[in-house]
């Protein structure tokens, strides 16, 4: 699977927009901070055709997978799930 840096990522959408490449690295900049500050805020974030992202609250088990485990606790992590359309796109 190929990587994409941000950079090129930054250049694909100044390119798609006709902008600039320092106005698009600000716009993406600024996406991923309100996504980062919504979902830490515990808010669902759905981004349309592409998925929605969440705050969820897992265990944290102690000792090997397969044995008895004892649930140490928990805590949070990101949760995204893809759209409907993407998995389409996906699987053809």
């Amino acid at each position: 699977m190929e990587k994409i840096s941000k950079d090129q990522l930054v250049a694909l959408l100044a390119e798609r927009t006709e902008s600039t490449k320092k106005l698009s690295a600000e716009m993406l900049d600024a996406v991923f901070d309100v996504i980062a500050e919504q979902v830490l805020a515990g808010t669902e974030v759905p981004v349309h055709r592409f998925g929605k992202f969440s705050l969820a609250t897992r265990s944290v088990f102690e000792g090997k997978p397969g044995t008895k485990n004892r649930a140490k606790g928990t805590r949070q992590v990101v949760r995204w799930k893809m759209s409907a359309p993407l998995k389409a796109m996906l699987n053809g």
